[in-house]
């Protein structure tokens, strides 16, 4: 995979799996006057998952950029 994109999914994952851990906290006016209803747990796994494929993805590619140098120097 290109590393452009590679770090473009990566980013687009990671903000979406920040922005589902974060909307998945209790409502805290519901919390105070005793109305709370119980967080999803789907969304705390869904986004850490999107978070662990946003890291496997930006570890690809920066994987793909010290082969990508290597390859570089070897053809000098």
């Amino acid at each position: 995979m290109e590393k452009k994109l590679s770090y473009t999914l990566s980013f687009i994952f990671l903000v979406f799996g920040l922005a589902l851990l974060v909307n998945s906290q209790a409502n805290i006016t519901g919390a105070f006057i005793g109305v709370s209803n119980s967080p999803s747990p789907q969304g705390y796994f869904l986004g850490a998952i999107l978070i662990l494929i946003s890291f496997i993805l930006f570890s690809s590619g920066t994987s793909n950029t010290d082969e990508d140098q290597t390859e570089d120097e070897n053809q000098e």
